[in-house]
């Protein structure tokens, strides 16, 4: 008894003891989270090479991938290191100056859309003015899967400028046909080599150096 009396008796000091505590633990979280400290915006997901990703970007590439043989979780991943890879290639692309142009950007969606029956003509042949009008009537009617489309969009010229990309690598580390010539010479051309032995011995002294 004597000892739940003391308590009492210390109730005050055993809150400001509590208080402190909660106030040390939050201001370690803060401290630990420095975006907080310096005004960064939750609303970022990540930072990559200086560029933010924003929450309502992360999410929408996760809206237009969704799928139902993989869980969000899964999904979420690969949306995250896609958007990383991304940040981190368009430094690459913007120094070299690379870039899906319209043309191509028109190639890729034929490539992709060809055997979508509803871009397909009369004749079964890929019509080009038809998606133009089911982009068209997307827009008005369903914002969302309209955004859908564009983020699509952006993930095929994605993927095209990555191949861009490793097609120039490839390109500069091709070996010229000169330098074939030149491997296919030192490999299969032979030569007959003769040589005399001079023993060291019969040089005399006078022409040898010593050392």
């Amino acid at each position: 008894m004597a000892i739940l009396n003391k308590i009492r008796e210390k109730t005050v000091v055993l809150i400001l003891v509590i208080a402190l505590a909660l106030f040390a633990f939050i201001l370690s979280g803060l401290l630990d989270n420095k975006d907080v400290l310096f005004s960064k915006s939750p609303n970022t997901v990540v930072t990559v090479n200086g560029k933010d990703i924003s929450r309502e970007q992360f999410m929408a590439q996760v809206e237009a991938r969704q799928n139902p043989n993989a869980t969000q979780s899964q999904i979420m991943n690969q949306v995250f290191d896609t958007e990383v890879r991304k940040a981190v290639m368009e430094a690459q692309y913007e120094k070299l100056g690379l870039k899906v142009g319209r043309e191509q950007m028109r190639d890729l969606l034929k490539e992709r859309y060809a055997n979508s029956p509803q871009f397909l003509n009369a004749d079964g042949v890929y019509d080009e003015s038809l998606m133009n009008q089911y982009i068209a009537d997307l827009k008005k009617s369903s914002p969302q899967f309209y955004q859908r489309w564009i983020e699509g969009e952006k993930e095929i010229a994605a993927i095209a400028l990555q191949q861009n990309y490793i097609n120039m690598i490839k390109g500069a580390t091709t070996a010229t046909l000169a330098e074939g010539e030149l491997e296919y010479k030192l490999e299969n051309d032979k030569v007959d080599i003769k040589f005399v032995q001079i023993p060291f011995s019969s040089i005399p002294r006078q022409y040898c150096i010593s050392v």
